[in-house]
């Protein structure tokens, strides 16, 4: 499950992937406000009720989480074999570029040091 890692390597793919989580949050977040995509089905319902809108924001964080877990879940447990383009041009495996759990690392620290946008505690639910 672990490999023999590569700590510059590993914090260049967190901070990628943190960026990444970031986009998608800010992305759900300018739909939910009716900033973009205004009328389109089911960010319009949102928009139009504060309460809802409350709630969205709650979640919002919790399920591009949520998902970047379980994928990061699957890497570790080589269900979904992965690889990252090192700073040298070589291909290395995820499970080589990490020293342990990449999905661990995620909760634990990437989002405390890489990333902009908020983040909640997460329920994790390893079943697919």
């Amino acid at each position: 499950m672990s490999g023999v890692g590569n700590k510059f390597e590993e914090d260049r793919f967190a901070a990628a992937l943190m960026q990444i989580r970031d986009e998608a949050i800010h992305d759900c977040d300018l739909r939910a406000t009716g900033q973009v995509g205004a009328g389109e089905e089911p960010w319009h319902t949102v928009v139009q009720s504060p309460d809802v809108q409350r709630a969205v924001d709650a979640v919002i964080p919790a399920i591009v989480d949520q998902v970047l877990f379980l994928l990061l879940h699957a890497t570790d447990n080589e269900d979904l074999p992965l690889a990252w383009r090192t700073s040298d041009g070589r291909w290395e495996s995820l499970d080589d570029l990490s020293t342990g759990g990449m999905a661990g690392s995620f909760i634990a620290f990437w989002r405390d040091e890489f990333c902009a946008q908020r983040f909640h505690g997460l329920r994790i639910d390893e079943s697919p």
